[in-house]
């Protein structure tokens, strides 16, 4: 089988291409992989470009390597490749690995051993089994690193040694402190203004990578510092920015001539007089220095300045001064932080004392409303309380300190002031006072007292909802079997919010909704059995009371459901002697009867093993659930019903099903392995592969390259190119590559969806090759996809093409070239070799056989042919709570589309968005939707692929089914289930999927797994076709991905690949 699908590599999507065999077990298995090397101890190390690596792959037995027509090799998670150099013969086969530029892993682990035309056989001749190898990771920690570290980052003094002016790269300190960033872990080298002299060194923290390094002693003037930094694995790193900064040890001259300067010196000039209590003091210092100004003990500072920086003069406002003499000095601090001695005294006397402000500033109960005293109210005229000096006026100050609200007179034994306001607009107010005393000598304004007037209702709470912590069963409906429940809601930010029961008096609860975004969360009171229509009103911190929000139904529901009854096994999963309880069916169908509209589970014997779930008939209460895989056996299944309130039933007896089948015996190892397109021009990936027997083809966004498969160079080229035939209108813009082989023709047919420049214009390009060599040539066609649908122009998408070696089957969605959503799917059926000129695969005209558009009502139409005289369309959609497949079958012979089946595949989905995290980063991957990804067909049965996000859930995965279609009158689903990422790590998502079935009934998937532990990387999982339906293999990394995606694009959610591939051999059908 061939695999093909998307992976990270240096920072963009890369194409993976495996070719996987499915064999016997009874072979050679992989025991153990050493590692050795200069530089490893224990299977620890640190590795960087150039080194070594030795590994030794230790065989269950003696295994003997064909090097005849290639050697193997050992991928590994970094990108490296290992080559074989001996051992044959031996159980014991060693590999050497060396190191190259940009292949970097935490932990070096083997992704797979790859054969290349090798072979690695037991004395019998078996193959060996190279599995043990995939995701091996040999003992100890291996540590891949190539990358030198970056140059360190954000040098700057360390504020212990950074004396004056913090920051301004100035310091008084010989020998500094310098801080900066680097590669955690890695060695820090400082070195002086010639990048040699090494000043210190230190370590990087070895989590923030932050350090601190502290120098030899420096001379006075200009240094310019640069760091670089080694890693463990003695990669060193570019010098850092270079950090200049200066030593000055020298303490700048006194200041002189200090007078205080002629805007506060009151009455005779220079006298030193004054009656203003802040001064303005004039002198002259250091140009650019900074002034302190002291009282007369020489310790308390009036004040600070900086020195002109020409001519050196300062003029500096003291802060307030006493009545009574002060003796002014200054002392002057240069950038440095070097400090000058005192200038001579400075005579300054000053006789004017202003009353003290007015304090305690607050809301007089009277006009305070709501919440006392946190400064709200409804009251538009309030009155501000206070104290003073005794016997002083009072006014108060607006929020702009001129605009007067109000005076009055502080009592004249205790100050105590109250005070009215003038009528207040809303909103805050920063109310401050002022006090004049009997001479007429202002205070200062009070601290500030902020108010708000708050006259406005709040608005009704919005979006009441069950809180999903009481709300059980399906979520949202409504219906909870929680009799106290907790309802959500939003309302005014920090508003008391209260809970009303259908009557709108009875009170249920209260809360105070979140200060920031105004969600709340209340609990009830004990509810009755019944329905409930609550509302709720919010109450803001000024009382204001709003009106009642918009109605909410709910209801209580604690009546348990009857325990199903019935159990039997459904005759489709019930072989020999029908009734009996004794099938070879790994995975059977039970049927039973439970309340109508319930969720059903079963469970295996010991009463809490999940094996199934389902929905009970809304209208019966018939169900049929298919099991989990079942082990050889006898099993006693019960089942449960669960209502929609979430109410579970009992059980009744167990009903005995005895599984008789034996268990697979088959295993899968990569027998190819290697990179194809990245194309940093396209976005998102399209994928696409074909196989023949001597050629790949392989198309990625707007690259087309084939590959021999005996090995040459591969032929790479734009599509627009290779399409460049059919004209500039047919190849304006080429999207959605898809590829096929026709192995009864012998041709490879690619086609791809063109779009005009505003939607008028669509078509599907085709091209079909002349033989199965692509470098013989291609005929090359246009089909006209501008469709009028419902009156309304459509232009086509995402087509899927399928072949079968009389036709050439397309389907495409059509959307609406101006809007509004798509209006159904387009399907083509195109003759070989019919039409003028013997047809598309003679270079002839193109002919449209049979066509038809579906209804938009079905979901997207997907075609695989079944080279059985039929070929098969399905496509799925959400219907009445559960997905719906619906399939309609083509006649060749016919040339007729056959009536639409539908069948149902539960309750598995709840929709949503499909989304995947990524290790790394918060950038989520797009795992697109519910629609049928691809379709596959082998020996009666059709196998298809959808995404899902299962019921409670928040993780999509890959759902797969397989349906009987032996009967093209009555299908039916034989089997279906999910492929589960939780092996690889905790809410690991599937996506991206294909599947493939061959000849012999094996059957392979493809998907893309990503987690937040985890980069997105490529798996399949596969069954023998001796398995059971849906017995598949854990999950097997076939190729890991080196990094998160990130297209730059800035979305919050990435788009990956739309599509993977998955194809049988067509040289090996079996």
């Amino acid at each position: 089988v061939w695999i093909s699908n998307e992976y990270v590599a240096n920072g963009w999507w890369q194409t993976a291409v495996s070719q996987i065999e499915i064999k016997a077990t009874n072979v050679p298995t992989i025991a153990s992989v050493v590692t050795s090397g200069t530089g490893v101890a224990n299977g620890s190390g640190v590795l960087n470009a150039g080194k070594t690596l030795t590994l030794t792959v230790n065989f269950s037995v003696a295994v003997t390597v064909n090097t005849a027509n290639g050697s193997p090799t050992l991928a590994f998670n970094d990108g490296g490749i290992a080559g074989y150099i001996g051992g044959s013969g031996s159980s014991a086969l060693v590999f050497s690995y060396v190191v190259s530029p940009g292949q970097n892993t935490p932990d070096l682990a083997i992704s797979s051993v790859i054969l290349n035309g090798a072979t690695i056989q037991d004395g019998l001749g078996n193959n060996a089994d190279l599995s043990g190898a995939v995701n091996y990771n040999p003992a100890g920690i291996l540590q891949i690193d190539t990358v030198a570290p970056i140059a360190p980052t954000g040098l700057s003094l360390d504020a212990t040694t950074d004396s004056g002016t913090k920051g301004d790269r100035i310091t008084n300190l010989t020998q500094v402190k310098i801080d900066g960033t680097a590669e955690p872990g890695s060695t820090v080298t400082l070195y002086d203004t010639n990048g040699t002299t090494v000043l210190g060194t230190g370590i990087a923290e070895a989590t923030t990578g932050t350090f601190a390094i502290v120098t030899t002693a420096l001379a006075n003037g200009l240094h310019s510092i640069t760091a670089q930094a080694t890693d463990a694995a003695g990669n060193t790193g570019t010098a850092s920015v270079a950090y200049a900064m200066t030593i000055d040890t020298i303490a700048p001259a006194a200041p002189a001539s200090l007078t205080l300067d002629p805007a506060t010196d009151s009455g005779t000039k220079g006298d030193g007089i004054t009656n203003f209590t802040q001064v303005k003091v004039d002198g002259s210092a250091e140009p650019g220095s900074n002034v302190t100004l002291y009282d007369t003990n020489g310790t308390t500072v009036l004040g600070t300045g900086i020195a002109d920086p020409t001519t050196g003069a300062f003029a500096i406002t003291t802060s307030t001064l006493t009545a009574g003499t002060h003796n002014i000095t200054a002392a002057a601090t240069d950038y440095a932080g070097n400090i000058s001695t005192p200038s001579p005294a400075y005579a300054v006397t000053v006789n004017a004392v202003p009353p003290v402000a007015p304090t305690g500033l607050s809301l007089d109960t009277s006009t305070d409303s709501g919440v006392k005293g946190d400064g709200t109210t409804n009251f538009t005229q309030v009155r501000i309380d206070g104290t003073a000096g005794p016997g002083n006026t009072v006014t108060l100050y607006d929020s702009n300190g001129t605009t007067v609200l109000g005076s009055g007179t502080a009592d004249a034994a205790t100050g105590a002031f109250s005070i009215l306001t003038s009528p207040l607009p809303s909103g805050t107010h920063t109310l401050t006072a002022k006090t004049t005393d009997s001479i007429g000598n202002v205070s200062v304004a009070s601290s500030a007292y902020s108010i708000t007037i708050d006259a406005t209702a709040p608005a009704a709470p919005t979006a009441l909802s069950l809180d999903a912590t009481t709300d059980s069963g399906r979520k949202g409906d409504g219906i909870t079997n929680f009799t106290q429940v907790k309802i959500d809601g939003s309302a005014e930010p920090g508003s008391s919010v209260t809970l009303y029961d259908s009557n709108g008096t009875t009170v249920l609860g209260a809360g105070i909704a979140d200060a920031t975004t105004g969600a709340f969360a209340i609990t009830t009171t004990t509810l009755a059995n019944g329905p409930h229509n609550i509302t709720a009103q919010a109450t803001d911190a000024a009382g204001n009371t709003g009106t009642a929000s918009a109605t909410y139904a709910m209801t209580i529901d604690t009546i348990a459901p009857t325990a199903p009854i019935g159990l039997t096994i459904d005759p489709t999963t019930d072989s020999g002697t029908k009734g009996d309880g004794i099938t070879n069916f790994t995975q059977v169908k039970i049927d039973g009867t439970a309340e109508p509209g319930s969720s059903v589970t079963l469970y295996d014997t010991n009463g809490t093993t999940v094996l199934g779930t389902g929905i009970a008939s809304v209208t019966t209460g018939a169900f049929a659930i298919t099991t989990l895989p079942l082990s050889v056996g006898t099993h006693s299944i019960t089942a449960k019903a669960t209502d929609t309130a979430g109410n579970i039933s009992t059980v009744l007896a167990a009903y005995a099903v005895t599984e008789t089948s034996a268990p697979p015996t088959t295993t899968s190892e990569i027998e190819t392995q290697f990179s194809g397109i990245s194309d940093k021009s396209g976005y998102p990936p399209h994928n696409a592969l074909a196989v023949g027997p001597n050629y790949i083809v392989m198309l990625e966004s707007s690259k087309i390259e084939w590959t021999n498969l005996s090995g040459g160079a591969p032929i790479l080229q734009s599509v627009y190119q290779f399409f460049k035939p059919l004209g500039t209108t047919a190849t304006n813009a080429l999207f959605d590559p898809r590829a096929v082989y026709d192995s009864v023709s012998n041709r490879y047919i690619i086609t791809m969806d063109n779009l005009g420049s505003n939607g008028a214009i669509s078509n599907i390009d085709i091209a079909v090759s002349k033989d199965s060599n692509p470098n013989d040539g291609w005929y090359f066609a246009s089909l006209n996809t501008s469709l009028t649908i419902n009156g309304k122009l459509t232009s086509s998408d995402t087509p899927v093409v399928a072949v079968d070696g009389s036709n050439i089957y397309i389907t495409a969605p059509q959307y609406n070239v101006s809007g509004g959503g798509w209006q159904g799917t387009g399907v083509w059926v195109i003759g070989d070799t019919a039409g003028a000129g013997g047809g598309i695969y003679n270079g002839g005209t193109m002919t449209v056989t049979a066509s038809e558009v579906t209804s938009p009502n079905q979901g997207i139409y997907r075609v695989v042919a079944g080279n059985n005289g039929s070929t098969y369309y399905a496509s799925s959609y959400s219907a009445n709570g559960q997905i719906v497949l619906t399939l309609q079958i083509y006649n060749v012979a016919t040339k007729t589309f056959g009536p639409i089946s539908t069948i149902g595949l539960g309750n598995i989905d709840q929709g949503g968005s499909y989304t995947a995290q990524q290790l790394g980063t918060s950038l989520l991957l797009d795992a697109t939707d519910k629609r049928v990804q691809n379709l596959t067909y082998s020996n009666g049965f059709l196998y298809g692929l959808t995404e899902e996000k299962p019921v409670g859930s928040s993780v999509p995965l890959v759902h797969w089914f397989k349906i009987d279609v032996s009967n093209p009158n009555s299908p039916a689903l034989v089997a279906q289930g999910n492929i589960s990422g939780a092996s690889l790590g905790t809410n690991v998502a599937t996506f991206n999927g294909s599947i493939a079935a061959d000849a012999a009934g094996d059957v392979i998937i493809n998907f893309t797994a990503s987690g937040p532990n985890m980069y997105p990387s490529d798996y399949y999982v596969f069954q023998s076709g001796n398995s059971g339906s849906g017995s598949f293999s854990a999950p097997i990394l076939y190729q890991a991905s080196s990094g998160f995606f990130n297209s730059g694009n800035g979305s919050s959610v990435q788009r990956w690949g739309i599509n993977s591939t998955t194809i049988a051999d067509p040289n090996n059908p079996n």
